[in-house]
């Protein structure tokens, strides 16, 4: 599938993962888009937008990814998912759960450079109740299904 943009240039990613960081310690919000608030979709579309790429964004979804179709959205948006090696500033679309042998894929963070190697995840984590990073290590690696370049 085509995407609607093109991919973000190594200054826009790195200001991308700049302005995702501010939201760092942000409460999670269901369908938040400011810094009283924000959810996983939320923080990529915020942090995008504000190095100027505007998104498709949604705020009519509920709790249920597979009818709501966020791989969907990233999809029609970014295209196909990229078959080549994860580096920071993609976006990582995550399977929480199955159900009937169906993954449900309901959340997304956007990846970043570990200081010691590697990947970090920077995403609204409802657990944590609020916006985090840490080491993209298990069960964060098993969770990673698609990846996408913004």
């Amino acid at each position: 599938m085509t995407r609607l943009v093109a991919p973000l240039d190594a200054t826009e990613r790195a200001a991308f993962i700049a302005e995702a960081r501010t939201y760092l310690r942000v409460p999670f919000r269901h369908t938040g888009r400011s810094r009283l608030g924000v959810d996983c979709v939320g923080l990529v579309a915020v942090a995008l937008a504000k190095v100027g790429r505007e998104v498709a964004d949604r705020r009519d979804y509920g709790r249920d990814p597979v009818r709501d179709g966020l791989r969907q959205v990233l999809v029609d948006h970014f295209g196909d998912p990229i078959t080549d090696e994860a580096k920071p500033g993609d976006v990582a679309l995550m399977r929480w759960h199955e159900a009937d042998g169906v993954p449900l894929f309901n959340h997304v963070g956007i990846l970043t450079d570990y200081p010691l190697g590697g990947l970090a995840l920077l995403h609204a984590l409802h657990s944590n109740r609020e916006v985090v990073e840490h080491r993209l290590a298990e069960p964060w690696t098993r969770r990673v299904v698609e990846v996408w370049r913004p």
